[in-house]
């Protein structure tokens, strides 16, 4: 921990040398806040501030990208969204290790874990951790796809969707691989293509613990986890989880057959070797004799 912020009285009534931060510091405690847009009213309490907050009425961005031309309002914007062309994440998950460019994208993500969800979809009820997350979900409801491309006709829900779209007319591939120089239509692209270059399994099964290289690994892999219609043998009603089980059990009952399976000969068979594990869990029900 630092030492006290300096003030006047800590001198002895002399002047604070740092005496601009400690105005700004003394306005935070008044709630003085000055400077005012003539646009919308809101205030600030420093100039810097509201020259900044006026780019959203007159739409300048003067921070520009070197590697794929975007622009930005704040230079703190470009300097988080470089950080998707080079990779780096410098904000780390506590929990499960992911790793995020920003502190505020690792605040929403550790909302993942705590299921901390405040916004609510008033058609389906649905919840989500971010309110951004909800405007685009209630879109499922409205059907509404706003934005055109001029190409080819198709609509998207969202401008940035046909954004990335349009590239594959253009052909533009601005967001570039730092290791192997292989360029990609969308920033998502590259951070999948980064997490399978570097070996990282940062999607983790709740479940089973079985990590994954990519989200959509797992999101197929949770499937296997979700209840299914199970399958029936027609015999005895027995119920198995894996078709080729009931495969095997079908086979047996129309040959009655007592016999390992392996030696049946058949193709559905060879590959699983012996499965005498099948008749110690069917066997009693079918009453072979």
């Amino acid at each position: 921990q630092g030492p006290p912020f300096p003030t006047a009285a800590a001198g002895g009534g002399g002047r604070c040398c740092l005496t601009a931060p400690l105005e700004l510091h003394e306005m935070s405690h008044a709630a003085e806040r000055p400077y005012r847009c003539e646009l919308c009213g809101k205030t600030f309490a420093q100039t810097s501030a509201l020259v900044k907050h006026q780019r959203v009425h007159t739409g300048e961005k003067p921070y520009k990208c070197p590697m794929c031309g975007k622009t930005f309002a704040l230079s703190s914007g470009l300097v988080l969204h470089k950080r998707i062309h080079t990779g780096e994440r410098p904000h780390t998950c506590p929990l499960c290790g992911k790793k995020f460019i920003s502190s505020s994208h690792l605040a929403l993500h550790l909302r993942s874990h705590t299921g901390e969800r405040k916004y609510k979809c008033s058609v389906c009820g649905k919840l989500f951790l971010q309110s951004s997350h909800l405007v685009r979900h209630k879109a499922i409801h409205t059907g509404e796809k706003p934005f055109k491309c001029e190409d080819c006709g198709k609509n998207f829900g969202r401008a940035s969707h046909l954004k990335t779209h349009r590239r594959v007319h253009t052909g533009e591939r601005p967001y570039k691989c730092d290791k192997c120089g292989k360029n990609f239509r969308s920033s998502a692209h590259l951070m999948s293509h980064q997490l399978l270059e570097s070996g990282e399994r940062n999607f983790k099964c709740t479940t089973c613990s079985k990590a994954f290289k990519q989200a959509s690994s797992l999101k197929q892999h949770l499937k296997t986890h979700e209840a299914r219609e199970p399958h029936r043998c027609s015999v005895c009603s027995r119920t198995f989880s894996r078709s080729s089980y009931l495969q095997i059990e079908n086979l047996l009952v129309e040959r009655d057959s007592n016999f390992c399976p392996c030696l049946a000969q058949s193709s559905v068979l060879l590959k699983y070797c012996c499965l005498w594990l099948v008749n110690l869990l069917h066997w009693e029900h079918l009453e072979i004799p």
